[in-house]
């Protein structure tokens, strides 16, 4: 552990020195240093250039004689990235009477029911993508985030990577804003109670660029396409390159245990089952996962051939953090993530928690499953003023998405703990293949999201019907029942009862119990052929993700009852039902896959 250690240590303090990284030199430089510690780990290495579009802000505000710069303000990525159509460098910016809102006032604000034109807004905790809707819906000129002690920038932005039309761009916020100190925040209301104008500016940047993604290998081509042409299995230890400020916690550390974990495989690589695949991208903070969703989609055929499992590492060996045993994990890793902890001395019981949709987690249109991302939290009583302004109650510690995660953010023992806990999981992974998984555990999650999914859909179904012979749409309510009587409800509930055989689902050789595996990803954690999904939304498979826009549609007809004709509404309802019944539709497709 010796030798694992020091590889660590030295190439997080190299990549820390190269500074922020987002997509310009000092990212290239990492992107070298990186790729010289995997040779020297003994893996082959391999670089590729993908487009991606990110996205950041400068920011400064004045308030009469106050005027505030960085650091004690910093723009989001995300913000008004486009200026009449175009990506580019731009100054936006939004002047008037600032208004500070306590909790009430913001949670009017949320619903829609604050009075608050042409007013620069101030609130306190981390930016909010829905808040700043709120705000731009609510004639807002601009909107600050007070996250406490240090300035934390974020991304504002639900659009899982790099837009696709004019529908994605349409999804970017135009209002102006940024993150301020607490300090600050206190100078410019001091500022505001002598009548002063509060005037913010953001500097964008924003445009396509050619970013790199380097990919480091023991045991296997590091050339994805290449990868299944042995027949070998192979896992992926993924992790983004771009940070905010140096970055030592949030990514450093990650990529530095990759670096760590391809050496102690390499040093056993001739008793490999399956190969590992190190892969780094940029374009996770200012792109909202660009990277890895480029990356997945130009490869994705490669990935669902030969790909079983994705080890994310990301945010590890935070100061004053803790194992608590919260991972985030598709149910067959569960056993490995426990499995790791034993096999790092942790005692902790593992607490599995399902993915939402962050941390990088393109793979689900291909099959690929995830274990961890961080493994460990910083809990709320260390966190000082700054996460309890920012309302983060810990979890990734007072460092996270500042100008000081440096080297001073990283203690050296949580930074070996957390990477042990990966280099053990990887050390399984390429030991036994996919058979360090559970693909009847997977099956069994894959059917409860299914049954739990399929018993709302019937119930919503019957309520839509309800309300239509109530409006004496006998019509209608006709219709809606034919849609909940439809046999493709039938199948999803045979395929779910199939689903629970965990003696037929761990059957077959491994390429059987493979293709089994990616289907079971796919129809569990898929909502469309992209398998993307919106940015911070939970994971849910197709038709529960219709369920929520025709709950949607049923609650607002239901509300709008009064107002419109009810054939209007009715139409409104079984247009719904419609989609809805496509997307089951889809999930039996996705079900039968696997069965």
């Amino acid at each position: 552990m010796e030798r694992f250690e020091k590889t660590v240590y030295d190439v997080l303090r190299a990549l820390v020195a190269c500074g922020e990284r987002l997509s310009n030199e000092a990212e290239e430089r990492a992107f070298d240093v990186l790729e010289a510690a995997y040779r020297r780990a003994g893996a082959q290495t391999h670089r590729e250039r993908i487009p991606i579009f990110v996205s950041t802000a400068d920011a400064s505000i004045r308030a009469g004689a106050a005027a505030i710069e960085s650091p004690e303000i910093e723009g989001n990525a995300m913000t008004h990235p486009l200026e009449d159509g175009a990506p580019g460098d731009f100054t936006i910016s939004a002047k008037g009477p600032l208004l500070a809102l306590d909790r009430q006032a913001r949670e009017a604000l949320a619903r829609g029911e604050a009075a608050v034109d042409g007013a620069v807004l101030l609130v306190e905790g981390l930016p909010s993508l829905g808040l700043l809707r709120a705000a731009q819906a609510a004639g807002a000129a601009a909107l600050l985030f007070n996250t406490g002690e240090r300035v934390r920038r974020m991304i504002v932005s639900d659009l899982w990577g790099s837009p696709a039309g004019d529908e994605d761009i349409a999804r970017y916020v135009r209002i102006p804003n940024a993150a301020v100190t607490d300090a600050a925040a206190k100078r410019l209301l001091a500022a505001a109670q002598t009548g002063e104008a509060v005037e913010l500016e953001n500097r964008v940047h924003s445009g396509w660029r050619m970013s790199t993604v380097l990919t480091g290998a023991v045991g296997c081509s590091p050339l994805i396409d290449e990868a299944t042409a042995d027949g070998k299995p192979r896992f992926l230890l993924t992790g983004h390159m771009d940070s905010w400020g140096a970055g030592a916690v949030d990514n450093a550390s990650g990529l530095a245990v990759t670096a760590g974990v391809l050496e102690a495989l390499a040093a056993r690589k001739d008793a490999l089952r399956a190969g590992a695949m190190a892969v780094a991208w940029s374009g996770h903070s200012h792109g909202r996962y660009a990277g890895s969703a480029a990356w997945s989609e130009r490869h994705g055929a490669a990935l669902s051939r030969s790909v079983f499992l994705n080890i994310n590492v990301d945010c590890l060996g935070m100061r004053e953090s803790v194992v608590n045993g919260k991972m985030p994990l598709s149910a067959c890793a569960a056993l490995l993530a426990r499995r790791s902890l034993r096999a790092a001395g942790i005692d902790a019981p593992l607490q599995p928690m399902r993915f939402s949709r962050s941390c990088d987690q393109s793979f689900y249109a291909a099959g690929v499953p995830t274990v961890f991302s961080n493994v460990a939290e910083v809990p709320a009583e260390m966190s000082g003023v700054s996460l309890a302004v920012a309302g983060l109650g810990g979890v990734y510690g007072p460092h996270w998405h500042t100008r000081a995660d440096d080297l001073d953010a990283i203690a050296p023992e949580a930074l070996l703990r957390d990477g042990t806990i990966i280099l053990k999981a990887s050390l399984a992974a390429a030991g036994e293949g996919a058979a360090a998984l559970s693909i009847a555990a997977e099956a069994e999650d894959c059917a409860d999201e299914a049954d739990k999914a399929l018993s709302e859909v019937r119930a919503q179904l019957n309520d839509a019907k309800a309300w239509a012979e109530a409006a004496g749409l006998d019509e209608t309510a006709a219709c809606l029942a034919g849609f909940a009587a439809s046999p493709v409800f039938v199948g999803i509930e045979r395929a779910i009862q199939t689903l629970r055989d965990a003696r037929r689902m761990d059957s077959g050789d491994e390429e059987t119990r493979m293709a089994r595996l990616h289907a079971l990803v796919n129809a569990g954690y898929a909502e469309d052929e992209l398998g993307f999904g919106r940015a911070g939304s939970p994971t849910r498979n197709r038709l529960a993700a219709a369920n929520v826009a025709f709950r949607r549609v049923l609650g607002e007809v239901s509300a709008c009852s009064t107002q419109k004709p009810p054939a209007a509404q009715g139409m409104r309802l079984l247009t719904a039902a419609q989609a809805l019944h496509r997307s089951a539709g889809l999930l039996l497709r996705a079900l039968e896959r696997a069965l």
